[in-house]
């Protein structure tokens, strides 16, 4: 019963990855600009719209999980707005298009955030770093057979692929509704909103503290720089394949499948050398490769299309190297006893990143259309690549081991 329970958990890893490279990625956008003739900046509001609300809303459903001491309850409401609103896409109405992607994309953020804490619920310990490992295994499986497994169904209609990939979702959840128990919960005096005002004060001390710990400081700058570059090429780089490359769907999926095979040979990588030359050395030569993969994007055109190859396996590299080894450098970087603060910070940066770099893009595309669609979606992706290439820099005088922490009582 205890395997059923870990599978359980992680084929919703499963799910979330099929609905993100099939929505964020594949579909969406391509859909919206190429088939309803929708402008890119929308895009950016709607997405930074339910980013925006996810951040204004965590603390307080927090404090409420907290409160009852449940947390499968939320994850099974936020799944099933974001399967509701996904089903909705098809639609050729711009407003209800964009108000279906925001709540889509707000129900799936914010159930990962309750599907992140149930890995307590399914593991020990001892055994933790190995059921993650499965989670993060089913992740990149989704990837990959969410890519054809919905391909299946477009037919050369972007639409189809709405109804299909909710309702592969709802079923590879499932199996985490029902058979996921929590652990005996440990409930916290008081109204939930005195949980919520204490867990925003705490939130603002922890913030005020980042000036004695310069090294996590300077990991969170680089952080929001390179996922808010990652956020970015994330949902519009089908676009950009599109407009600057001319590259049909199939191929595009294909060179999709690609990165994600790679990504996983990366994390693999990645993980037996982290030991070896440190944290702070992998993330480097993964925003390398990051930067190397920007490059040739930025400089593609139709006549060597055939560059997306190298581009896309240097790109699923790096984000192999980036995010096994990003996690291990805020560990070392943390205090003792205050780890569980600052990756709260941590994942508010990469909220805000997914605000902003949406939003810059769908503004230099408008502000320079004038030029033309291919010159000012060069233009958007070159500022990406200067976007990662800082965060390289900013990395850099970080120091992994020896760091003097200024400790007050």
């Amino acid at each position: 019963m205890k395997n059923v329970r870990i599978g359980s958990w992680a084929l919703f890893d499963f799910a979330n990855s099929l609905y993100s490279i099939n929505i964020l990625t594949l579909y969406f956008a391509l859909y919206f600009v190429k088939d309803l003739g929708g402008k890119e900046i929308y895009i950016s509001m709607a997405y930074a719209a339910a980013n925006l609300l996810l951040v204004l809303t965590a603390p307080w459903l927090g404090a409420i999980s907290d409160h009852y001491g449940k947390k499968k309850p939320f994850l099974i409401f936020f799944t099933i707005l974001c399967v509701v609103f996904t089903a909705l896409l098809a639609t050729r109405n711009h407003a209800l298009a964009l108000f279906s992607f925001a709540l889509s994309v707000y129900g799936f953020t914010a159930g990962a955030v309750f599907y992140d804490s149930l890995l307590s619920s399914v593991s020990s310990k001892k055994n933790r770093g190995m059921v993650s490992g499965i989670g993060m295994a089913t992740n990149f499986a989704g990837f990959g057979i969410g890519i054809f497994l919905i391909g299946l169904f477009v037919s050369g209609n972007r639409a189809n692929a709405f109804l299909p990939t909710s309702l592969f979702f709802l079923l590879f959840a499932i199996p985490c509704f029902l058979f996921v128990r929590e652990n005996s919960p440990v409930l916290r005096k008081g109204t939930f909103i005195a949980i919520a005002k204490a867990n925003f004060h705490k939130s603002v001390r922890t913030l005020k503290s980042l000036r004695d710990y310069p090294g996590i400081f300077r990991l969170f700058i680089a952080r929001f720089l390179y996922n808010d570059a990652a956020n970015t090429f994330q949902i519009f780089i089908a676009l950009y394949a599109a407009v600057i490359m001319d590259m049909p769907d199939n191929d595009f999926r294909f060179f999709a499948a690609i990165t994600m095979i790679a990504a996983l040979a990366g994390s693999v990588v990645s993980g037996s050398m982290i030991g070896r030359i440190g944290a702070k050395k992998m993330l480097q030569a993964g925003l390398l490769l990051g930067i190397a993969s920007f490059g040739i994007i930025t400089v593609i055109n139709v006549t060597d299309r055939w560059l997306m190859w190298p581009a896309c396996f240097i790109l699923g590299i790096a984000e192999g190297f980036i995010y096994s080894s990003e996690r291990v450098l805020m560990l070392e970087l943390s205090p003792g006893g205050r780890t569980g603060e600052f990756f709260g910070i941590y994942g508010m940066v990469s909220r805000f990143s997914a605000i902003t770099g949406p939003l810059m893009w769908g503004f230099v595309i408008l502000l320079f259309e004038g030029l033309g669609k291919i010159a000012a979606y060069r233009i958007a992706m070159g500022i990406l690549l200067i976007i990662i290439m800082a965060s390289f820099f900013v990395l850099r005088p970080l120091q992994e081991a020896g760091q003097t922490f200024i400790n007050k009582p």
